[in-house]
């Protein structure tokens, strides 16, 4: 690197004779010098005096040294500023009009020195008058001629650096942006630029792909010359634009799929063509994954054994193959119906409508029993369970499950009625669709669950682990049961149901019930079923087993559990030799509490009578409630305790 101060006739020289050199240059000498000290520079050309100078000002420079031979010696210098030829041939013309002779008395006046011996004095000193009039003119013009170019450098200069501020502005926001850029030539189609988010993704250089084809990068096989990225190319020249997705290729083979937007332009005055590349291989996969995700739910919507329909403003717009075996219809007369065709009369239409639609303005779910009529006039009892396709849009339309209970309402009416109340509890019965397979090599595992596992399991819907974090929160009292009857149905290739307590995270016990199907399917069996909650079944029934041996007011034994009791107490007090005390207590007054206070007052008298008994008597003695009024106690005594009288104070 050879420095050199900038419109110097060293500048020049070194430009013309010594071109392979690469040259750098400073607005002035003292600037040459410090950049020379800075060592932006090894070597600097300048006079040899005013090197010497400047290195003597900034106090340093023991370490440059003069060349043995200058690049230029000049002996004489003008004194015109350089390339003002009309001021040097102004000068020219002056000295021109100068005789010898006249010259000669110059010189001699001048020296001192006699030069010729006669001399028009008037003539000269007119002469020179003029020729200094008019230098001094001639500097007048070329100060302001000076200030004007000074003024004419500064805004050129200052025009300069913003115009290289802007392209360094263009550049990085060029190379910042997340898309690959590429500029082309609109006549063969050569990348002529390329922004650093190409070279990222594609893995070639830079140096690598200017001047090449797009087709360098692109793993299509085009079906014609249509469809190549340089017919492309002046496709987008022609329109103005062209938008399509391309199939590029990395430099270590790995392909992505891209969308490109080709942009006709004119950049230096020249057709130019802008390709603006965004990266969508996660909309590829998205969209492949969504494929895959509708075909798993099709295949749950034909498989599962209950009714899936799909309903908008109450009109059937999809219907799952048991849905049609359930009415009695071909899905071809089905799709398009209303549902109230289906129901007994109006009434019941509105009443399930209203359960179905004002639940989903609150909950995500809502459950509904009721009955539909066949093609063949036979009404069947169902459970609807609904939820919302679109839960922010009520117009959204509507998910229905259709389970046939016929049998079930036929079996739950031969049960006693305060079962009945079990019905009326379970109007919301939260299901999960899924679908497991088992493969002969032992290997089970989901192909999908709903989202609602992790509402009522309170796990990760996701298919991928979810087998093996649902069994490890089964009861552990049930896990064996669960995985034995699991494995015989699928020895068997049988339908599989079952009931289990499943625990959550936080500690809380659910009850569900499992119905589900198999098919083959090449070398797995894949098993697509519903989980049904039937907590508040199995709270029920425990509720009816504690009524059928506790009295319903006081909680105490009822007869039943009584009678239980005694018998086993008599056979204990009989092997063990020892005595047992049986107290018959009626409350006194007790029909003037209920006549003067009511019924209410007389419960909660009755309530805290058989409170304090409770309270009074040990563990193992059993209080009674034999009647309205009547309370009755069985005391088991020892040796030590049969002489003592038992006082007791209500």
């Amino acid at each position: 690197m050879v420095g050199a101060v900038k419109g110097d006739s060293a500048e020049e020289l070194l430009r013309e004779s010594y071109p392979h050199v690469k040259l750098k240059t400073y607005p002035g000498a003292e600037d040459l010098v410090k950049a020379a000290l800075a060592n932006e520079i090894k070597v600097f050309v300048a006079d040899t005096q005013v090197a010497r100078f400047y290195l003597a000002k900034l106090e340093s420079g023991v370490e440059f040294r003069q060349a043995v031979n200058p690049v230029a010696v000049n002996e004489l210098y003008a004194g015109i500023r350089k390339n003002n030829y009309p001021l040097l041939a102004l000068l020219q013309w002056g000295f021109d009009q100068i005789s010898p002779q006249e010259k000669a008395g110059i010189i001699e006046n001048w020296t001192g020195t006699q030069a010729f011996s006669k001399a028009p004095w008037i003539a000269l000193r007119t002469t020179l008058i003029l020729i200094a009039a008019t230098l001094f003119l001639m500097c007048l013009w070329n100060d302001q001629l000076k200030r004007k170019v000074a003024q004419a450098t500064r805004d050129l200069q200052q025009r300069n650096q913003e115009l290289q501020s802007s392209e360094r502005n263009y550049r990085e926001i060029f190379n910042a942006t997340s898309e690959m850029i590429f500029l082309h030539d609109t006549a063969n189609g050569e990348i002529l630029d390329m922004n650093q988010t190409a070279v990222e993704l594609t893995g070639y250089s830079k140096q690598e792909l200017l001047g090449e084809s797009i087709a360098r990068i692109s793993a299509n096989i085009p079906p014609s010359d249509g469809d190549r990225p340089s017919h492309k190319i002046r496709k987008a020249a022609d329109d103005g634009s062209l938008v399509f997705e391309w199939l590029f290729q990395r430099r270590d083979g790995q392909t992505f799929w891209t969308e490109v937007a080709l942009k006709s332009s004119y950049i230096g005055g020249k057709s130019r063509v802008l390709a603006v590349v965004r990266d969508i291989s996660d909309h590829k996969r998205a969209e492949a994954a969504l494929k895959e995700s509708e075909a798993t739910l099709r295949s749950l919507f034909s498989a599962v054994p209950v009714g899936l329909v799909i309903v908008r403003n109450r009109v059937l717009r999809s219907v799952n193959d048991r849905m049609c075996q359930i009415l009695g219809y071909s899905s071809a007369e089905l799709i398009g119906c209303q549902l109230q065709r289906f129901y007994e009369n109006n009434a019941e239409y509105q009443r399930v409508g209203q359960a179905l639609y004002d639940t989903l303005r609150q909950q995500p779910s809502s459950y509904v029993e009721t009955r539909l009529r066949r093609a063949d006039g036979v009404f069947r009892d169902v459970s609807l369970y609904g939820a919302s396709l679109r839960p922010r849009d009520p117009r959204g339309g509507m998910a229905l499950a259709v389970q046939d209970i016929t049998d079930q309402k036929l079996a739950e009416r031969a049960l006693r009625a305060s079962e009945q109340r079990l019905r009326n509890i379970a109007k919301n019965i939260p299901g999960v669709v899924y679908q497991f397979y088992a493969r002969p090599n032992g290997k089970i595992g989901l192909y999908y669950i709903s989202h609602r596992a992790g509402e009522l399991f309170g796990i990760n819907y996701r298919a991928t682990g979810a087998f093996r974090r649902f069994i490890k929160h089964i009861a552990p009292e049930h896990r064996s049961a669960f995985l034995t009857s699991m494995h015989q149905s699928i020895s068997a290739q049988s339908d599989w149901t079952f009931e289990w307590r499943f625990m959550k995270g936080t500690g809380e016990a659910i009850w569900f019930r499992s119905v589900s199907s198999p098919i083959k399917a090449s070398q797995e069996l894949i098993y697509s079923g519903v989980i049904l909650d039937i907590t508040e079944r199995k709270q029920t029934e425990q509720r009816i087993e504690h009524l059928a041996y506790y009295d319903i007011l006081t909680e105490l034994p009822n007869r039943t559990l009584l009678v239980q009791r005694a018998e086993l107490a008599l056979a204990l007090a009989a092997r063990h030799q020892t005595e047992m005390a049986v107290l018959f207590l009626d409350l006194d007054r007790f029909k003037d509490v209920n006549d003067s206070l009511g019924h209410a007052e007389g419960d909660a008298l009755l309530i805290q009578a058989a409170a304090r008994i409770a309270a009074l008597i040990r563990a193992e003695d059993t209080p009674c409630r034999l009647g309205a009024m009547n309370l009755l106690c069985y005391y088991r005594m020892s040796a030590k305790t049969a002489p003592y009288a038992w006082p007791i104070s209500c």
